[in-house]
């Protein structure tokens, strides 16, 4: 079993929201990178906090599409996050449009196969324009 294995394991955990799961394979200092919004998140509780305010946002939020490579200490999976904005984003009250916009995240593993850390990049411009809370572009 691989880091893609693993990868794809905290994806189907999410889908499931299982985030006990989830936290379960990280190691005590994990530290996550949402770089769209600026935002680190230093414990895997600090983690689990971070996806649910996406399924609290989007409640049907999956990883879709997902294609997953490897390294010796890592994983990278390019996915299509897809939801309906049913719920909040922050200080954004849900308007139930829907999103489909590419992702890309990074996961660091030890030694011991614990995820050590992760880093997400997508566009959050996107986002905000698929929801209609920014005009599209010209």
């Amino acid at each position: 079993m691989g880091h893609s294995d693993t990868h794809a394991r905290f994806h189907r955990h999410f889908n499931d929201r299982n985030f006990a799961a989830i936290e379960a394979e990280l190691a005590p200092g994990f530290l996550y990178e949402d770089l769209a919004q600026l935002l680190t998140v230093k414990t895997p509780a600090g983690f689990t906090e971070y996806l649910q305010g996406w399924v609290t946002a989007f409640s049907d939020a999956t990883p879709g599409s997902p294609t997953y490579s490897e390294g010796t200490d890592f994983s990278v999976s390019r996915y299509h996050g897809r939801g309906t904005f049913d719920g909040s984003w922050g200080e954004i009250p849900g308007n139930g449009g829907s999103v489909d916009v590419p992702f890309c995240e990074v996961i660091h593993y030890g030694s011991d196969g614990k995820a050590l850390s992760g880093e997400l990049y997508y566009d959050q411009m996107s986002i905000m324009r698929q929801l209609g809370l920014l005009p599209a572009e010209e």
